[in-house]
């Protein structure tokens, strides 16, 4: 089964590091294809357009968003009038790839366990009720006190259904083609949130006949580089929360193995269970142990956020 990642990119040099070198160390044991694409919102961050240079020499797809936008503006003479950048780069990684099985990320998050990728694919072959799977490690008060159905798949990867989740619109998984495209993937042009709008969707074509898979076992972690818990937010030329540059081997996190966790029957292990810091930092963590979530409003909060003008 050949399989396609797409990263997209806006000024987040540091986390699109962590997420492509980590994400190519992980699936490198595969043997099937792999299709890799970056589609960059023509960053100005220093080092980006460099770095998407060493992408284009290993292989990846490097597509600059903007090029594609002055390209519509040469067909159809103006600029689409485009309510959802994020969504529209979501459509381009789609209409680019080639994949069975693709997967957009959002670019902030990192891999943290290597060889996982025939458990996914084991995963689509064997069953078809599956519309997307994720990969995030989730916060253990989110995991705690639901129901799971447990799915053996492969040589023994185990994932979770959990009852009543909604098909997630915003990337970050493994979707099956075949169902994205029956629901004509996001659709840009409403007012209406497109990542929204592909979750009511996926419902109304499907009528809730395919499901969403965790692992039992995750397999990344949004990299929060805030200790309020959040990571860098970019909006506009301004990007806001602490954000810097992982300290070793474009890691924020450690590598983990199977062997070294002892696995839960009632649900998937939580982020605080996998998480373990590379380098000298503190992770957004109170004082229960529990992992903190503190996404950053808009325009609400963004007076008393550090900021840092991009260009």
């Amino acid at each position: 089964m050949k399989v396609s990642f797409g990263i997209v990119n806006y000024n987040r040099l540091f986390y699109l590091k962590s997420c492509a070198e980590t994400l190519m160390e992980s699936v490198k044991d595969y043997d099937g294809e792999i299709e890799f694409i970056c589609i960059d919102d023509n960053s100005k961050e220093p080092g980006t357009q460099e770095y998407l240079q060493t992408l284009a020499d290993r292989g990846w797809t490097v597509i600059n968003q903007e090029d594609c936008r002055q390209k519509a503006k040469k067909d159809i003479g103006k600029i689409q009038d485009v309510i959802d950048e994020f969504s529209a780069a979501l459509n381009l990684f789609f209409e680019t790839s080639t994949g069975e099985v693709i997967a957009p990320l959002q670019g902030d998050m990192q891999f943290i366990r290597k060889g996982w990728l025939q458990e996914y694919v084991s995963l689509f072959e064997e069953r078809e009720d599956v519309f997307a799977a994720m990969f995030d490690a989730q916060r253990k008060v989110r995991l705690d006190h639901r129901s799971y159905e447990k799915v053996v798949v492969g040589d023994g990867a185990t994932f979770a259904v959990q009852a009543g989740r909604i098909i997630p619109g915003a990337g970050d998984c493994f979707y099956r083609r075949e169902y994205v495209d029956k629901i004509g993937a996001w659709h840009i042009d409403q007012e209406s949130n497109a990542e929204d709008i592909f979750s009511v969707m996926a419902d109304q074509v499907f009528y809730s006949s395919k499901k969403v898979y965790i692992p039992w076992f995750p397999v990344s972690i949004a990299i929060y580089t805030d200790p309020r818990g959040t990571m860098g937010r970019v909006r506009g030329n301004i990007r806001y929360g602490l954000y810097w540059e992982a300290l070793t081997d474009n890691r924020y996190y450690e590598w983990v193995k199977q062997n070294d966790f002892k696995f839960l029957d009632e649900r998937p292990l939580s982020i605080e269970e996998v998480a373990s810091p590379n380098g000298d930092w503190e992770m957004p963590v109170d004082e229960s142990g529990n992992w903190k979530k503190n996404p950053i409003r808009w325009p609400i909060e963004k007076e008393n956020v550090p900021c840092e003008i991009i260009y």
